[in-house]
């Protein structure tokens, strides 16, 4: 009789432990976002235009404290270029401008941090939900091997 008040009890009490757990495992964060702004139709970023000086500022003091999870390969910073698209028609031009604002960032990345291609990934983001800006995310966790760390562009207008 004894064991089934304990099995009774055992299993009343499971929800709770499971979601303790869960709430642990939400509250890790699996990174940070950094979002850059650009002049419509420009692609040079500049540091008084938007939030840029503060977001700036913000990447400084995450990503130095994790520059040796970086260069091992542990943590990964995350370039995603946006399109703005109202119409939902993506130009080889909006394309090509977003690869460009792209690269301006990265060669950013690279250059304050001394980073190599392996610790930055690309993405292109067509939704047109962003605009003219650039997000850079520092991810607590590695990209996987396939993950397009390449920009192609044309200076070409």
């Amino acid at each position: 009789m004894r064991h089934c008040y304990l099995l009774l009890i055992c299993w009343l009490l499971l929800p709770a432990f499971v979601t303790f757990g869960q709430q642990q495992e939400e509250d890790m964060p699996v990174g940070d976002a950094f979002l850059f702004t650009f002049q419509e139709g420009d692609v040079d970023i500049q540091s008084g235009y938007g939030n840029n000086t503060i977001e700036l500022e913000r990447l400084n003091r995450r990503v130095w404290p994790s520059i040796a999870s970086l260069m091992d390969g542990e943590y990964h910073l995350l370039i995603v270029s946006h399109i703005p698209s109202e119409t939902g028609s993506v130009t080889k031009l909006s394309i090509n401008t977003a690869a460009w604002r792209a690269s301006l960032v990265r060669r950013y990345l690279k250059n304050k941090y001394a980073l190599e291609n392996k610790s930055i990934s690309f993405y292109v983001d067509r939704s047109g939900g962003w605009g003219n800006s650039v997000h850079v995310y520092l991810l607590y966790f590695p990209m996987p091997e396939f993950a397009n760390r390449q920009i192609f562009f044309s200076t070409d207008q």
